[in-house]
């Protein structure tokens, strides 16, 4: 299929390597105390935080998210690779908003968008630090994919969702620095970057419920969470819309035939509704944070 990329500039977002950037972001100077730092952030406020409650050294009370709308999204282990996909989609964008900028700017934009992503585990653990949640996952055993995620991932972290958060986030962020001046492409480029990197954040979205990760409530909390922490024109309510809207509409015929469109359209609409209740919640007087709406969510969930 023929792309709208230049030949000097850009190859699809598959086309970067996730070892070489990983790699470069650590040695180069003026990105590595940002790289290290968003290891620290990732280490500290997902990995530890599930490990030390796994082991019995904290006791967050965990809260089981599961909606019945969950069950009317069938699981499609196929999926898992996708999903797994959501470090090297975000390792991949560094590589794309390395070339997309002059070398006098390219590394100060590639260590904003890691100090973006660091933002977002600490914020996220300013949840998860209070309250804990999980969903039941099916320990599906046919494949090796799912060996490695049960094994090593004790699922406490749900709500909010940071696969959500960070693939969302991304094209909101990659959004944000092509809207200015300084980008070495043209603007039809810059609308194939986005449009790439915003439909594999889609698809790696609805990889989360197809494979039993996350509850829909993950979904409009991770949602949430970007409108709330960051400024109105950087993820908008529009924005969390537009993105809700736009799952399970994919193209692939065999998509398509996973679940009803009645469901699709009830699952969708939930989403919205607890997500604009968290947004409207949070601006009113007696929150004194953005994780108030969230925690009394948690709180309060009882599955219908």
């Amino acid at each position: 299929m023929k792309n709208n990329y230049s030949k000097k500039f850009h190859k699809p977002l598959a086309g970067y390597s996730v070892v070489r950037t990983f790699f470069w972001h650590f040695i180069n100077p003026k990105t590595s105390k940002h790289s290290f730092k968003f290891i620290g952030e990732a280490w500290t406020n997902f990995f530890m935080i599930q490990q030390k409650q796994k082991f019995g050294r904290t006791k967050i009370p965990v809260v089981n998210v599961e909606h019945p709308l969950d069950d009317t999204i069938p699981f499609v282990p196929e999926k898992v690779e996708i999903y797994l996909d959501f470090v090297g989609f975000f390792i991949r964008i560094l590589s794309m908003i390395k070339k997309s900028f002059p070398k006098n700017t390219r590394y100060q934009k590639c260590a904003e968008f890691v100090d973006f992503l660091s933002t977002l585990y600490h914020s996220a653990s300013e949840v998860y630090n209070q309250r804990l949640s999980t969903t039941n996952r099916p320990h599906y055993k046919n494949n090796f994919h799912f060996w490695v995620i049960y094994t090593f991932d004790p699922h406490f972290l749900c709500v909010p969702s940071l696969h959500i958060a960070i693939v969302a986030g991304s094209y909101a962020f990659v959004r944000k620095i092509f809207a200015t001046d300084e980008a070495i492409i043209s603007n039809s480029e810059k609308d194939t970057i986005l449009n790439e990197i915003y439909n594999g954040a889609v698809n790696i979205a609805e990889s989360v419920l197809f494979i039993k990760q996350h509850s829909i409530n993950c979904v409009a909390g991770a949602l949430y969470m970007l409108s709330a922490i960051f400024q109105e024109d950087f993820f908008s309510e529009t924005d969390a819309l537009n993105f809700v809207n736009s799952l399970f509409k994919n193209n692939d015929s065999n998509s398509d035939s996973y679940m009803k469109e009645s469901c699709k359209t009830e699952i969708r609409s939930y989403i919205i509704a607890l997500y604009k209740k968290l947004l409207s919640e949070s601006k009113s007087p007696q929150n004194t944070s953005w994780q108030t709406p969230v925690l009394d969510f948690l709180d309060g969930y009882v599955k219908g």
